[in-house]
């Protein structure tokens, strides 16, 4: 169901230097203007507030559920969009064009920018969905999409979603040891997705404004805020792309050795901290919406799964366990962390979209 930040129409932006106390520098640009009055803004330097209208524009019954408890002042309260500081990340899309994310908040909640050639994408969540608000340049027509936090259970036993879950699977497979192409080590993280040749429909940009934008944002805002995050996304492919990823015992060891002998034969340089994931469009079994090794470098997810999948296969790449993930409280509901095994109670809790103390420890001891 769209948020109510995305159903916020239409769009009354006021940019104020934010560091220049009474200078407010007003217009009033259509919805095919936004991208070029953001791009106005953030030039004159960081932070940059855009003010939107208020949610009480917005019909009570667009409302999720989350917003709907927020209580009567969520009906009056105002829109501002803060942009506060460009994050030290980059995402290098297929056709190698280069995306920004800002660090930002909207009316206080944390967000994410992604800046890309003409389009900008604002990824947003509550406690069950992801929520994007996408623009255009010249184009009066906003998109909006999202994802669930909770995927539909795909069975009724016992087994978790994920096959992470159980002991003898792939996770816990060693890593194999890194490959002569590799370099030495260099400053940062590199996360390689690999989207199969039957996941193109989805779309790459709507891909990482759903699935990966948030989490990167979380990374260098509570986990790795010392070193650069790159997100590389790669398609078409041959015998990489179209790797058959029908469950078996020796799947991510086929993937692995798939993915390694892509970085060799184009001489793309390695280093302890790359990670590359296959994102499918289909399950990997009709139990089973990714694997990873625990403390290696490959993996992977699949759509199908819920809105953490991706943060959760990475997760385990980087060292985090589902021993260290937490379920807490939070207003009606309950919420589960990032690291949670997927069992078939995920289903009907809600989601913090971070890791818990414990899996930030982790993550943080696996890095040189």
């Amino acid at each position: 169901m769209p948020s109510a930040i995305q159903r916020s129409l239409p769009f009354v932006v006021v940019l104020i230097a934010a560091h220049m106390a009474g200078n407010v520098y007003a217009t009033t640009p259509t919805t095919s203007q936004v991208v070029a009055e953001f791009d106005k803004a953030v030039s004159a330097g960081l932070p940059q507030v855009l003010q939107l209208p208020p949610e009480s524009h917005l019909p009570h019954e667009l409302r999720t559920d989350t917003q709907q408890h927020r209580g009567p002042d969520a009906q009056t309260e105002s829109l501002d969009l803060i942009v506060q500081s460009r994050m030290r990340s980059a995402v290098i899309f297929p056709d190698d064009t280069v995306a920004t994310l800002y660090d930002a908040t909207w009316n206080g909640t944390p967000v994410v920018i992604t800046r890309i050639g003409e389009r900008l994408d604002i990824t947003s969540h509550d406690a069950e969905a992801i929520d994007v608000t996408g623009f255009v340049a010249d184009r009066d027509r906003i998109d909006h999409h999202g994802v669930p936090v909770s995927s539909a259970p795909v069975d009724t036993g016992p087994n978790a979603r994920r096959a992470d879950a159980h002991a003898g699977l792939a996770v816990n497979e060693p890593a194999a040891p890194i490959m002569e192409n590799a370099s030495p080590y260099i400053p940062g993280i590199d996360f390689w997705i690999f989207v199969h040749d039957d996941a193109l429909a989805t779309g790459i940009q709507r891909i990482h404004s759903e699935y990966v934008a948030w989490w990167i944002a979380d990374l260098q805002r509570n986990v790795i805020t010392d070193r650069d995050l790159r997100v590389w996304y790669r398609t078409t492919i041959p015998t990489v792309t179209d790797f058959n990823y029908a469950d078996r015992p020796s799947l991510i060891t086929e993937w692995q050795n798939t993915a390694r002998a892509y970085f060799l034969e184009r001489e793309v340089p390695r280093h302890p901290q790359s990670k590359y994931l296959l994102l499918t469009r289909h399950l990997i079994s009709h139990t089973v919406e990714g694997r990873a090794q625990q403390g290696g470098d490959a993996g992977l997810a699949s759509l199908r799964g819920d809105a953490l999948v991706i943060a959760h296969e990475f997760g385990h790449m980087l060292g985090a366990t589902h021993e260290d993930s937490e379920v807490r409280g939070c207003g009606l509901w309950a919420c589960h962390t990032t690291m949670d095994s997927g069992s078939f109670g995920s289903f009907f809790r809600a989601a913090t979209f971070d890791y818990s103390p414990g899996n930030k420890a982790n993550i943080r001891a696996s890095l040189p």
